[in-house]
């Protein structure tokens, strides 16, 4: 960064050397003041950007190690959604065959009950 060189500036001096350039003393204070405030503005301007020249900024290196740890990542998230997956599919294979051993003999019991009612109200 650039330094920018600071001096002082007195604004008595100042005052007398816009006097003696037939400046008024109003005129004079309002020329002093002016500068004061635009040196201000240029010394806040310089902290701001001082501020941000201390802050830490990434490096296309370092974008790149969080790309590689991100894909990492995103890989191992992949691999645990396959393992939940195949596990769901094992799931979903045993329920299908407990519902359908439950629907049979649920069924086989009501076709029995339902032949008994029969044979017990014909020959009854």
């Amino acid at each position: 960064m650039e330094t920018i060189a600071v001096s002082y500036f007195s604004a008595v001096e100042y005052i007398k050397k816009l006097r003696e350039a037939d400046f008024t003393e109003k005129q004079a204070e309002i020329v002093v003041e002016l500068i004061e405030q635009q040196s201000q503005i240029i010394h806040d301007q310089g902290n701001k950007l001082s501020h941000l020249e201390n802050k830490e900024l990434a490096s296309k290196g370092d974008l790149r190690e969080v790309e590689l740890r991100l894909q990492k990542e995103i890989e191992c998230v992949r691999k645990d959604i396959a393992i939940i997956n195949s596990s769901l599919q094992k799931e979903i294979v045993q329920v299908k065959s407990d519902l359908i051993k439950w629907v049979l003999g649920t069924g086989t019991g009501t076709i029995i009950a339902i032949a008994g009612l029969l044979k017990f109200m014909i020959h009854g």
